[in-house]
């Protein structure tokens, strides 16, 4: 065995690569409890902390196909070196792949070894970037050509419109529409990371307790920004250690003087994740950029509001006039447009809170669903089918894990263009509602895809999108 092979890293990275390019043709597989293993679907490389590899498909002694994370060892007695049996994060863990055979004592989760299976010489020589493999999509993408494709996709996207618009409309049942648009803005502000303070903080803090405080002039976004910060729990002085507030310039005592005149309840401090989230999107420069929206643009009636900005993108034929909402502008006197936390100056300025891909995002995800839920409840199908236009014509969105990954699996990424929301969107509907399991018997994408992409081809014959 060289060195590269008695390195344990580097072999687990190519057990890794390996497993992800083969698993499918592995057969005779059993557990180190002897039950047979079935792999229905080996996973994909999950991107940062955690199990290494995430929605892999297992069926154990023909039983139900569970879905859930794997994680991969050279040595199956690392999961508890490493401290994976008392980490939350592994709790998902549905196979744990080793190299070598686990002992009889071994009490971790289900393991397959490697080792009996194939020689350490078909690992592939590093861990390399792994292939998609052969869906059905893939074959019906590449046959059906571009422009078919991207109109599938875009139809997909409208159609996860319309679903989280569904969401809004039982929202709306015990809401008023502008809490329930109020609560979804927030929800985004919080990216992955604070989605649940965010969401906690949008009960706590209502729209018709903060709408009396908010408003275009610079006293009341001040008080905004007290009531907002001093809810969600951040100010300074509630943040204090045994040596006082860490920070106490002149803008931290007057928010603090403002907070300490009201009687509103908060949210735990220690609730806000900022390790490992970076310093741009830390919950104090997002609920900086919430108290700009909803006192500017959304003041009054958020819901309403919302109307007003689609009826003007519509007749301008400019999606951007549903985007300005959410910049969340500053100007380079504003406090926060050189800082990420009270105290916490940056060397640039910024000249908004949010940039707009990040504007665009809540546009798609948010305003766009709750336009649709606020026009059906009027009754009005023609604003539906001119969001719908609308919808189309939004411009390119970050990628992210998932719309990259489906975009290499099904070829997709080959299109120009595949990158406008609508497109993007699309592909996040077929991975949440099928791709994810592999049901690629169902898939718009998958089985039906032929027939999909030839009723999107007709339909681009017709100048759709």
């Amino acid at each position: 065995m060289n060195r590269r092979e008695r390195n344990p890293t580097q072999l687990e990275a190519r057990v890794e690569s390996y497993w992800l390019e083969n698993s499918h043709s592995l057969t005779n597989l059993t557990d180190h409890l002897g039950r047979p293993v079935e792999v229905v679907y080996g996973g994909r490389r999950s991107p940062g902390a955690g199990p290494d590899i995430e929605d892999a498909i297992i069926s154990f002694d023909g039983g139900p196909a569970l879905v859930g994370d794997l994680e991969v060892h050279v040595d199956p007695n690392d999961w508890f070196r490493h401290g994976h049996d008392g980490d939350s994060a592994y709790s998902r863990v549905v196979l744990h792949v080793a190299w070598s055979e686990p002992g009889p004592e071994f009490k971790g989760p289900p393991t397959i070894a490697l080792d009996s299976k194939i020689s350490i010489r078909d690992l592939p020589a590093r861990g390399n970037p792994v292939s998609g493999g052969d869906w059905p999509c893939v074959d019906n993408f590449r046959s059906a050509g571009r422009n078919p494709v991207v109109t599938m996709l875009a139809l997909q996207g409208w159609q996860r419109v319309l679903e989280k618009s569904y969401a809004c409309e039982a929202d709306v049942e015990v809401a008023s529409e502008d809490q329930v648009f109020y609560g979804r803005v927030l929800d985004a502000l919080g990216y992955s990371q604070n989605r649940e303070p965010f969401r906690a903080l949008a009960k706590l803090l209502t729209w018709e307790t903060l709408k009396s405080f908010a408003g275009p002039g610079t006293e009341q976004l001040l008080v905004a920004e007290s009531v907002m910060f001093g809810t969600a729990g951040l100010l300074p002085v509630q943040r204090a250690g045994d040596d006082g507030p860490y920070c106490d310039d002149e803008q931290s005592k007057r928010l603090a003087g403002i907070w300490e005149t009201l009687s509103f309840p908060s949210l735990d401090p220690e609730a806000w994740r900022f390790h490992g989230v970076r310093p741009g999107n830390w919950p104090t420069r997002r609920i900086a950029a919430a108290c700009r929206i909803f006192s500017t643009h959304l003041h009054r009636s958020p819901s309403e509001a919302l109307l007003k900005s689609a009826a003007d993108a519509i007749q301008r034929g400019a999606p951007e006039y549903l985007e300005k909402p959410f910049l969340a502008p500053v100007t380079p006197g504003d406090y926060w447009a050189k800082r990420i936390d009270f105290g916490r100056q940056t060397q640039t300025s910024s000249a908004a809170l949010l940039g707009t891909s990040r504007a665009r995002e809540i546009v798609v995800n948010v305003a766009m669903p709750m336009a649709v839920c606020m026009a059906r409840s009027r009754g009005d199908d023609s604003l539906i089918a001119s969001l719908q236009d609308l919808y189309f014509s939004i411009g390119p969105v970050s990628s992210n894990r998932l719309t990259r990954y489906m975009a290499s699996l099904t070829g997709a990424v080959e299109f120009e263009g595949v990158s406008r929301a609508a497109r993007q969107q699309g592909m996040l509907n077929i991975y949440r509602r099928w791709c994810r399991t592999k049901s690629c018997r169902d898939c718009a994408a998958g089985h039906h895809g032929a027939e999909n992409l030839l009723l999107a081809a007709e339909l681009c014959s017709k100048g759709a999108r």
